[in-house]
């Protein structure tokens, strides 16, 4: 049994309202860096809002440098990879990993939340595991961010023990 990770409720205001994703139409996890060095969770939602004209923050969840995991849209529709928002979950990970490397901390926490996304949405595997850049033509999550690792801490806790 896969255990849900904690995940902070940062109680985010969103200025529209939100509908929810049907499981069942999810077909991939898109990863994606914050594309700034030191946002925090706050300052993202506010960019999306003034500087996107979104409704808040698009990640269905996002993870701090210190591994933190917080919800943002969580089951709802996300805002965060144009025409594939409503078969998709984002996440979201604080820094620029075009000029940073994605922390240890955020490697697990991606680890594991991704890995329990997997066990809620049983058409999912490793292999949906995506990054933003596979999907639309962008430079997101960065050459830094840590995909391989990533795919294979979420195989190897999912071998039995």
């Amino acid at each position: 049994m896969i255990i849900k990770p904690a995940i902070v409720d940062p109680e985010l205001s969103f200025t529209g309202t939100l509908f929810r994703l049907k499981p069942r139409k999810i077909k991939k996890l898109v990863q994606h860096h914050t594309g700034h060095p030191t946002w925090d969770i706050y300052d993202v939602h506010k960019y999306h809002v003034n500087g996107k004209g979104e409704y808040g923050i698009g990640y269905n969840w996002w993870i701090a440098f210190d591994g933190t995991i917080y919800q943002g849209r969580g089951w709802h529709i996300g805002a965060h990879c144009q025409e594939y928002n409503e078969t998709t979950l984002g996440i979201g990970y604080q820094g620029d990993f075009s000029k940073q490397t994605m922390t240890d901390a955020q490697l697990m926490a991606g680890a594991a939340l991704n890995r329990w996304l997997i066990s809620q949405l049983t058409n999912l595997s490793v292999k949906d595991i995506v990054a933003h850049e596979d999907l639309i033509r962008i430079d997101c999550p960065g050459q830094h961010f840590r995909m391989s690792e990533l795919k294979k801490a979420v195989q190897q806790s999912d071998a039995p023990n």
